[in-house]
């Protein structure tokens, strides 16, 4: 490929010019870096807004990491950590610590470490913030604009770049622990950083070491008579949910003329019971079991739309999931470097990082399980029914009844996952002198590996259950499994019975059946990523123009990403590729295609791909006299060739004015970005699961075929591209010294998104669209149990379509107290972001275009893409510090939100016909809340201070209404000690 040859060339060119730098090194010049440009050159501004988080700000927040500290940026929504994922148990995305700006979602926000890419921790091609060295951060660069010109793929959100402290010399250490005010979520930090020259003085070496451990606040629910759930005294988390009438072809209006969905506090679904509820048995349905066996009445609760009612005997708890995952985390990093000449110096750096999690997703549950009673034939009823249900069938002419019941007689779910990042870099930096001018380089290599172990405990088989539930009286009087019985067809070697109704016990043989110890009672995958990165940057001032020196930076980047998962047997078909294929005992009960376990069934996987990129960055001045002030122009271009999509380019057209008004700077900035298909989207390992979909060629009153849903890559996606505009002004006036104000527009525009299809949208692209490249994912003529069942493969595809807008406001003031007889230095800050919309378009005709500006998950800030962003998010600090003490207040300002910004709130009789896109509701308002923070600290020496900090002082609890998660902890106290001699 011709592109590709020019940018082998471009890395060949710029590696020549580092060695010329080795035999001609100059005097060291003074650069500035900006992590919103390639530039270092002094003098240049970048059009790129860009909040900058210094090390005070960080140690001011007290956070245990940095990660919770950045998050609380206004321009960052739907960030992951710890209490996010809680409930999953098939991703392996829980205790993953990821950056969301814009709430683009974090697959578009770029993580550096020194402006150098980091090995992902996930196949989204995500990094885990909580992998990094924090002890030797200096600052945080928060790019809040389109950077794929300056920095590559992802940057579509912006860019979050973590700046070291490479020349650290000293000893500090920080201890730190914490505890909510209801006496759990006890977490404890240690960190300690050192640093020394070496050689003389033309050597350095740094390390810094972490330790940190959270309990987290796993499932500890009280359900009350009053149907609420209280978690360690906290109050309330609700069984909240909907009541929804389903749209109709054509629509017609709810009972009564009333409103399409109804949120209701306490939801119970007509599914399942504690003990067990018959959803179809003729005169039966309706009745379940009690903790002795017995049949009764179910309170449904009123009023019950579809599969959901208003209260009852089982109300859905929300307690049951963990609120926020325990998590331990061990970094250690250390960089050693040394000077081979004046202003040229090689280092390398070394970073260990693991992470241990572990995510608790409740209990699960069992619908359609067929129980045979009565005068049932082959083999009789089951053998826990008690003779009153047995009579009741036998009176009424049924053999089987078909119920659904929780799986509260077996252990919880419990999903640990290990994170392990090992990231070596080599790489050179320096100064040159070339014709008399003074350039800078600066190159490195990276080879980074992160490994990920995921296993879920206590994770059913399901073969294994549905077998060992089917009980029955066997020869000599003992109760036996029925696929047991003499002369059936697939038997269930050494299935034990349980009792799965009516408050039945497993024993210890029953649960290792049905939860088989065979490599650890459950689900097991081990996946690996690997990147190979390197890169070579110049900078320098080639000529001046008639304003003064024209900057330029240019180089060339290679990288390479590379993925392997593997499952376990039961859930990964069983190939002579598998590698666990060897331990898969034979098992009539069990298939050889995996989807054995209720969920987790992990699967084979891997892929890789290689990306070469070269790229020019320049600052033009254009205007510098005192009338006009002064005008730079920034111009950037990449070009990158990806060996799955070929070549894309991107740019950024960007223009400062330090206006003559004092002052004032205006900036305006216009950019082309890319975000490329990860690994996960090209080539993600199968994922089946059964389910169904309507065959639009059958009758209407056919059924719905099933079929196996086969969720798979596609290595013909192409990159998305956004467009970015950001317009704003700055106000630094030189008559109030410590001022500054600023405020940005911006608008981001996705097009070609990645998104995934539902199994009946692949169908209907295809059968009521007529788009026949959709025909060939799916065949619905196939017969279940052979070898050519009905399947539909579930592609990523280019479809959706994004676009946002909003501004950020920035203002800070600091002054000292002097002229009060008041001994300190007063410093205010805060930050705003107002969404003015974000509207997704999923690309599917007859799918409904989203609002998620202010929509349900708004108020928390933390769902992102897809899932709602607040309307307004501030954040507001007020801090004096004198010699000896400080204080500081923060506030955390989140905006009032609603379900659905397209929904009509109406009562009966008077609601309009809901629509996809316009459904009504009873009521959709969510409302808005502010946090009180409140921190201080005491210098005890020179180099010891003691710190305490107080977060959500007022101890507010979650909005129960649509299950936001607000501050699902409380308050919480921290309290510690810093040291430092540096």
């Amino acid at each position: 490929m011709e592109r590709s040859k020019l940018l082998r060339r471009a890395m060949l060119a710029s590696a020549g010019m580092v060695a010329l730098a080795g035999t001609a090194a100059a005097q060291g010049i003074e650069t500035v870096v900006v992590s919103s440009s390639r530039i270092t050159a002094n003098g240049f501004d970048s059009p790129t807004p860009t909040t900058v988080v210094g090390i005070a700000d960080l140690q001011q927040s007290a956070k245990p990491n940095v990660f919770d500290a950045i998050t609380q940026l206004p321009s960052l929504s739907g960030s992951t950590g710890a209490q996010v994922n809680n409930g999953n148990t098939s991703t392996g995305a829980n205790g993953l610590s990821q950056f969301n700006l814009r709430g683009l979602g974090t697959i578009r926000t770029l993580t550096l470490l020194d402006s150098q890419r980091i090995v992902p921790a996930y196949v989204t091609g995500t990094a885990d913030v909580s992998e990094l060295p924090q002890m030797l951060v200096s600052r945080v660069d928060v790019v809040t604009g389109g950077a794929s010109a300056s920095w590559g793929s992802d940057a579509v959100g912006g860019v979050i770049n973590f700046v070291t402290n490479k020349k650290f010399d000293g000893f500090k250490a920080n201890v730190q622990g914490g505890q909510s005010t209801y006496g759990d979520d006890t977490s404890g930090t240690f960190q300690a950083a050192a640093g020394t020259e070496l050689f003389g003085g033309q050597g350095h070496i740094e390390a810094a070491a972490e330790f940190y451990h959270s309990d987290g606040l796993p499932p500890k629910p009280l359900l009350t008579t009053d149907g609420l759930v209280y978690i360690n005294g906290r109050c309330c988390n609700y069984g909240a949910g909907n009541l929804t009438v389903a749209l109709t072809t054509p629509p017609s209006l709810p009972a009564g003329g009333g409103p399409q969905i109804t949120p209701i506090f306490t939801s119970q679904s007509t599914s399942i019971s504690e003990y067990g509820l018959i959803t179809a048995g003729g005169t039966l349905k309706g009745q379940a079991f009690d903790a002795t066996g017995a049949l009764k009445p179910f309170l449904f609760g009123s009023p019950c739309v579809a599969t959901t009612c208003v209260g009852g005997d089982r109300l859905t708890q929300s307690g049951r999931t963990a609120v926020e995952d325990p998590l331990t985390r061990s970094i250690f990093y250390t960089r050693l470097s040394y000077d081979v000449a004046p202003g040229w110096e090689v280092y390398g750096t070394f970073n260990f990082g693991n992470v241990w999690s572990a995510n608790s997703p409740g209990l699960g549950s069992k619908t359609g399980l067929v129980v045979p009673c009565g005068n049932a034939p082959n083999g009789g009823p089951n053998a826990y029914l008690s003779a009153a249900v047995n009579a009741a069938c036998v009176a009424n002419k049924i053999t089987s009844f078909t119920m659904g019941v929780s799986y509260d007689a077996f252990p919880v779910i419990r999903m640990q996952d290990i994170r392990q990042q090992r990231r070596y870099v080599l790489g050179t930096d320096g100064t040159f002198n070339l014709f008399d001018k003074d350039w800078s380089f600066d190159a490195y290599f990276q080879h980074g590996e992160n490994d990920s172990s995921v296993h879920i405990e206590n994770m059913i088989l399901t073969g294994h259950y549905n077998a060992a539930a089917d009980a029955v009286v066997g020869p000599g009087g003992t109760i036996i499994c029925r696929a047991n019985l003499p002369g059936q067809a697939t038997p269930a070697p050494g299935c034990v019975p349980f009792q799965a109704f009516g408050g039945g016990v497993i024993s210890p043989a029953a649960l290792a059946y049905v939860d088989p110890p065979v490599r650890g009672n459950g689900p097991v995958s081990r996946t690996t990523e690997r990147q190979e990165a390197s890169a070579i940057a110049i900078n320098g001032t080639p000529f001046k123009d008639w304003a003064g020196d024209v900057a330029l930076a240019f180089g060339a980047e290679y990288r390479e990403e590379a993925y392997n998962t593997s499952g376990d047997p039961y859930g990964d078909v069983v190939t002579a590729a598998n590698p666990f294929t060897a331990t898969y005992p034979a098992d009539p009960q069990l298939t050889t295609n995996g989807g054995n376990y209720l969920a987790g069934n992990y699967h084979v996987g891997g892929g890789n791909y290689h990306v070469e990129e070269a790229f020019v960055e320049t600052g033009i001045p254009l205007v510098n006299t005192p009338e006009w002030g002064k005008v730079d122009l920034s111009l950037a271009g990449r070009g990158t060739v990806y060996s799955t999509s070929g070549f894309v380019d991107t740019w950024k057209v960007g223009a400062t004015w330090e206006t003559p008004l004092d002052g004032v700077r205006l900036r305006a900035l216009q950019s082309r970005d890319v975000r490329a298909p990860n690994l996960s989207e090209l080539f993600a390992a199968t994922v089946s699961m059964n389910n169904t979909a309507i065959d639009r060629t059958l009758p209407v009153t056919a059924p719905a075929v099933n079929l196996l849903s086969n969720a798979i890559g596609n290595p013909n996606l192409k990159p998305e591209t956004a467009q970015t505009t950001e317009i704003g002004a700055v106000f630094q006036p030189s008559y109030v010294p410590g001022l500054s104000l600023s405020v940005d527009y911006y608008r981001v525009g996705i097009k070609k998104q990645i998104g995934s299809l539902s199994n009946q949208q692949t169908v209907d692209l295809c059968q009521v669209q007529l788009n026949l490249s959709f025909c060939s994912f799916f065949n619905l003529k196939g017969v279940s149990g052979t070898q050519n069942p009905s399947f539909i493969n579930l592609l990523p595809f280019n479809l959706a379509l994004t676009v946002t807008d909003g501004f950020d406001f920035e203002a800070s003031y600091q002054f000292d107290l002097e002229s009060w007889n008041i001994p300190g230095r007063f410093v205010v800050r805060g930050l705003a972001n107002h969404v003015s919309k974000y509207i997704s378009d999923t690309g599917v005709v007859g799918n409904p275009i989203a609002e998620y500006a202010g929509a349900s998950g708004a108020a928390s800030g933390t769902t992102g893409f897809g899932g709602g962003v607040p309307l307004w998010k501030a954040f507001f600090t007020q801090s004096w510090t004198n010699d000896v003490l400080s204080v500081n207040v923060t506030e955390r300002l989140f905006s009032d939100g609603v379900v659905n910004p397209y929904g009509i709130v109406c009562q009966a009789p008077s609601c309009p016909v809901p629509t996809a896109q316009n459904p009504t509701y009873a009521s959709q308002s969510i409302s808005g809340y502010t946090f009180y923070d409140v921190g201080g600290s005491y210098k005890i020496s020179d180099a010891l201070q003691a710190y305490f900090k107080v977060d959500n002082v007022g101890d507010k609890l979650p909005n129960p209404i649509a299950g936001l998660n607000s501050d699902p902890i409380g308050r919480v106290y921290r309290i510690g000690v810093r040291y430092s001699d540096d």
